[in-house]
């Protein structure tokens, strides 16, 4: 998997992803290699847990 289609930044890591391959919406601007880490919710529900409006 290259860098622009891989979710998970690191093998064994599953609290820190890529926001640029999992965000699909115009009005949320991510950059190309912009981490997110969660280790209290699964790191995929960035947008439900923090995008409000």
């Amino acid at each position: 998997m290259g860098e622009y289609t891989k979710i998970y930044s690191r093998k064994d890591d599953m609290q820190t992803v890529y926001l640029k391959n999992m965000v699909f919406n115009l009005n949320i601007v991510v950059g190309d290699y912009t981490m997110y880490n969660d280790f209290v919710d699964d790191p995929k529900n960035f947008k439900k847990n923090n995008v409000l409006y």
